[in-house]
Formats: C-alpha cells, structure tokens, sequence
C-alpha cells in the first residue's frame, strides 16, 4: 500500500510570534491560519507552526511534527519497524498519528490544512531529528514514507526527503535527543537581502561546508539556520 504525501511540519513555542512570522515572510512563507495561538507558514517546501508558549514548554522549543493528505491511509500503509510505535492519537480537539521512534522521540502526525497553491518561494523547511542513534532514527523515517538523500560518511547524520520538506537526523554527542528547525534556500545571495529588507539582523558565516546564515532566536541563545544546501547526489530517488 502506497504511504500517502508526507509533509515536514515542526512546531515552534515562543513568545516571539510576529518576530518569526517576519522572518519566515521575508523567505516568501505564506499564512495557511489566522489564530494568533498558532500560526501554520508554508514555505514552497514544508511548513512550520509558530505557537504561543503553553503547558511546560519553553521559548524556542520545537516539536517535530508532519501532516498527512489521510489519515487513515498513511496510518494503514505504515508498517512500524520492531521498537517503534505508530498508532491513532485522540483528543477532545482533533484526531492524530503519533509516532514514538525507537530512540524514544515523540510526535504527532496530523492532517494537512488545505492549502490553494504553491507559494512559489525557494525557501523549503528542514527539521532536525536529534538522536542517539542515527541509524536507527533513519530507518524510523523510511518507515515513514521519507527517502534517504545523503548520509555522512562518519555516521553523523542522515538527510532524508519527504514529499514536502527535509530531515536532518543529526547525533546527540551524548546530549538530550529532540528537535529543532532550520530553512533551506536555493540562493544565500537572496535570502540575506530578502532579511537584510525586513530588519532582521543575522550573521554570514564561512563554514567549511559553505556558508550559512544565522538568525538569532529571541529569548534563548540558539541561532535558526539558513543553508544552501549542495545539489541532489547522483543516484538520489525522490519519493
């Protein structure tokens, strides 16, 4: 059975709603919702939710999280490697998948807000997937319908593919396992102008990977990624 579209959805917590909306409008992000609690951005790949600080969370928390065309259907045709659960997730709001990976992480897949058109940017959303084990976590996101797009050659990380949106699976170095989120762009050029032209301040780093700018995230001391990533490697099959 077919796994239905995948799109990569993270979850944002913070306090600092118009600052990323901003932000990610700089990059061409399009509003699919108007509640000022949780704001869902579509980027012409994958989407990120910004949401109001609630429960435990903290400013700058990210939850992992997907959307799915059915619900039914992607839970039906998923079939959970041994260790990892995938199973319907209700509440008194909605209806859910939740995912239980087999280094512990949990996340919801929901259903996918309409949405009428591409929003034509080149701008795309990567979540990170922060794990003891790489390996493990990649195959998890097989599972799931990703496709595998590069791994490092040191066991480090893992770049998979969704029908809409990236996922970096990245060692812990022995930290907490969780996630976060970065952009990527086809052009660096234009989106340090793009943000540059909205007031957002940033840094332009040289890496030895290429250079990435890095956006200050209100209220904490992490930084948001933008990248450029290298083109496709031969041999790479979208799902």
């Amino acid at each position: 059975m077919t796994i239905p579209t995948l799109t990569v959805r993270p979850i944002l917590h913070t306090e600092h709603a118009d600052y990323y909306r901003t932000l990610f409008g700089a990059l061409g992000a399009r509003t699919l919702t108007d509640d000022p609690m949780w704001t869902e951005l579509e980027l012409d790949r994958g989407r990120v939710t910004i949401t109001a600080l609630n429960r435990d969370a903290v400013e700058g928390d990210v939850d992992l999280g997907f959307e799915t065309t059915d619900l039914d259907a992607f839970l039906g045709a998923v079939r959970p490697t041994d260790g990892m659960a995938v199973e319907r997730f209700v509440t008194e709001d909605a209806e859910s998948i939740r995912v239980v990976g087999r280094d512990g992480l949990s996340f919801l897949v929901d259903a996918l807000i309409p949405s009428q058109a591409s929003s034509g940017t080149d701008a795309w959303i990567e979540a990170l997937w922060i794990t003891t084990d790489v390996t493990k976590t990649a195959e998890d996101l097989e599972t799931l319908g990703l496709s595998r797009r590069l791994t490092e050659l040191n066991g480090r990380t893992v770049d998979l593919r969704a029908d809409q949106g990236d996922v970096l699976v990245h060692t812990n170095d022995g930290g907490p396992i969780g996630a976060t989120v970065a952009i990527r762009v086809a052009s660096l050029d234009d989106a340090h102008k793009a943000l540059i032209d909205a007031g957002i301040a940033h840094d332009v780093i040289d890496e030895t990977h290429g250079r990435t700018l890095k956006v200050p995230m209100p209220g904490t001391d992490q930084m948001l990624w933008i990248e450029e990533p290298d083109p496709d490697p031969i041999g790479v099959v979208r799902h």
